[in-house]
């Protein structure tokens, strides 16, 4: 997944001190790809890719910016075998649309 596009993370989010900056960070990546779009697909080795974090570390960023309000996680599951088709990473929040920007 190429990335070569500024990120944006919104000011409430830097103050949250229960985040840790590679947590902001992430967040500004999925809010970027998002500013076109509803939700977005990355999988956890190409968010690493970016960040230069683990898989692992990923995951755990992605649970905490859930567990904070900051993002919804949907898996899309195949309904017979139970297998993962899709993640969709999406806003709780549209910063750019509360503050009158579009």
């Amino acid at each position: 997944m190429p990335f070569d596009m500024d990120i944006i993370i919104p000011v409430e989010l830097l103050q949250d001190k229960r985040l840790e900056y590679s947590g902001k960070i992430l967040y500004g990546i999925i809010f970027t790809q998002l500013k076109e779009t509803e939700y977005c697909v990355p999988t956890n080795r190409e968010l690493a890719y970016i960040l230069g974090r683990s898989d692992r570390s990923v995951m755990f960023l992605l649970g905490k910016l859930v567990e904070y309000g900051y993002i919804n996680r949907e898996i899309l599951r195949d309904e017979s075998t139970g297998e993962v088709l899709e993640r969709r990473l999406s806003l709780t929040k549209k910063p750019w649309i509360n503050r009158g920007n579009t």
